[in-house]
């Protein structure tokens, strides 16, 4: 039986402004950059794998905050 409680984990984040797509990476992922950045360290973040919806929606509310 595993543990699918919510939990919050600390990330280091990148809330600057004005984002846009720039090159394709290595692994054909689309880059984010930003025109000004504005790392946030140790930023929380809610993860939730059953309540996905609801951990986005605070995650938004959350970098909202900021």
């Amino acid at each position: 039986m595993s543990d699918n409680s919510p939990k919050v984990v600390k990330q280091s984040v990148n809330l600057g402004n004005l984002p846009y797509f720039s090159d394709v990476d290595d692994s054909g992922k689309r880059m984010v950059m930003f025109h000004q950045d504005s790392i946030v360290e140790r930023f929380p973040r809610v993860l939730s794998l059953t309540r996905f919806l609801d951990a986005l929606e605070r995650n938004l509310m959350l970098q909202a905050m900021e």
